[in-house]
């Protein structure tokens, strides 16, 4: 057995089907088991529990589950909830809870919250979060945890309400303060007037002025022409990072698909990924920019016929973003031969190298094994 707290059905093994969201403590070292009920035991009802965002200068995590982990009955719900727990004091908190503080009767998940941890952002269909989504179509709510006060973020631009509800919203990400939330919407348009029609595009919204605004434009502003996803954003609000399949991002160039940042105060829009080869298939990588938006981490996977060694492996890379200039007195593009460019595709390059060189490394200990035996 894993941990002695896991609850649920076993397998011979031993291990249970079922997950849970734990807390290992690298120094000591131990291993906390962070799904657990009220009462302090297992996770109620055997339920999975899959973790939805870790708030470390807070110690809290954020995760979604159908058993219920208040002191309520019954200990398994209809659809998985929202919690935070803390990890420092033990107390559990319904994120998707209704105006009267009760359990929603519709799922939620997707989730991400701000970095002073105040706001949650979440995907539901629920139509007793708040008063005004009667057609229970999918969107995005915004959780006030100090208010204790759920809004509807997603709706369309010219008022009403959307022709579908089966609306795809990947994870969102918010700034420090929880102003400005980014997000990817799919299956539906009109979520502001510009949108590209039929594919996923990349929004803002500010919550001071109550405004989305889109995000995946090319450098001479105009919508992009593909899908979309993994967007980040620094906790200033001020870098924005995400994943575009688009072929006009790039003024004069036929863009494959691309990872690119985009500096919100000057205009500067770059391809990061743009000395490596094609991502493979359809993957879509998973896209980490730090708090400051000076560093850009990335998963890629491509079909790379330069070196057999990277051919379809799953590598990270880490891009440095240094450079940010001051706002310019007016928003103007910066072209790819800029030193923050360079710079970004110098680092690119450096990092094929080491992985190159791990590799070949890990290549030639094990010929060596091998001769020795």
């Amino acid at each position: 057995m894993f941990h002695p707290d896991v609850r649920g059905d076993e397998n011979p093994n031993g291990d249970a089907t079922v997950a849970n969201v734990f807390l290992r403590n690298l120094t000591v070292p131990s291993t906390e088991m962070l799904s657990r009920g009220a009462d302090g035991g297992g996770n109620p009802g055997g339920r999975t529990a899959l973790l939805q965002a870790a708030n470390l200068r807070r110690q809290e995590v954020l995760f979604s589950s159908s058993g219920n982990f208040l002191a309520s009955a019954p200990q398994i719900l209809n659809d998985a909830q929202l919690f935070a727990r803390s990890w420092r004091t033990g107390q559990i908190e319904l994120i998707s809870a209704r105006p009267d503080g009760q359990i929603s009767q519709r799922s939620a998940g997707n989730a991400s919250w701000s970095g002073d941890g105040r706001f949650v952002v979440f995907q539901s269909n629920a139509a007793d979060l708040t008063h005004d989504n009667p057609l229970e179509h999918r969107q995005l709510f915004l959780r006030d945890r100090l208010a204790g006060t759920t809004q509807r973020l997603t709706r369309p631009w010219n008022g009403g309400e959307f022709p579908t509800g089966s609306i795809f919203y990947g994870k969102p990400s918010l700034s420090h303060d929880g102003r400005y939330i980014v997000f990817m919407a799919g299956l539906v348009d009109g979520i502001t007037p510009d949108d590209n029609p039929g594919v996923s595009d990349i929004y803002l919204f500010d919550r001071h002025t109550r405004t989305t605004q889109l995000v995946t434009r090319s450098r001479d502003n105009v919508a992009s022409d593909g899908w979309a996803y993994s967007p980040d954003i620094s906790n200033d609000g001020r870098v924005v990072a995400y994943f575009s399949r688009a072929t006009n991002m790039l003024p004069g160039i036929s863009s494959t698909p691309a990872v690119y940042v985009e500096d919100r105060l000057t205009g500067e829009l770059i391809a990061v990924s743009s000395t490596l080869a094609p991502p493979f298939g359809n993957f879509v990588p998973q896209i980490d920019l730090s708090e400051d938006g000076r560093k850009l981490a990335f998963s890629w996977q491509a079909d790379d016929t330069a070196d057999p060694s990277l051919r379809r492996r799953y590598l990270i890379y880490v891009v440095d973003l240094n450079g940010l200039e001051p706002p310019a007195s007016r928003a103007a593009a910066v072209p790819s031969t800029s030193p923050r460019a360079l710079l970004v595709i110098a680092s690119l390059l450096a990092a094929v190298s080491l992985c190159v060189l791990a590799e070949r490394r890990r290549g030639g200990r094990l010929a060596r094994r091998q001769s020795d035996g």
